[in-house]
């Protein structure tokens, strides 16, 4: 199965990042963690370093599935 790909911009210098989700049971991210009353199951973190040679900061995604009131 191919995992989706998402294109984010880094929240220091704005250089577009692409991004692999970890798998379909978690098909939302989010660069803020979730409150828990958000999200159903756990929360995917993973951490993506800037490609931009001048920046370099790590990017810390969250990936979730929203709850359905």
């Amino acid at each position: 199965m191919c995992k989706a790909r998402v294109v984010l911009s880094c929240p220091n210098c704005k250089r577009r990042l692409a991004v692999t989700r970890p798998d379909t049971l978690h098909p939302l991210w989010s660069l803020e963690k979730p409150r828990l009353d958000e999200v159903t199951g756990d929360v995917v973190t993973q951490v993506y370093t800037c490609k931009n040679p001048d920046c370099n900061t790590d990017v810390t995604v969250y990936w979730y599935e929203a709850k359905l009131d």
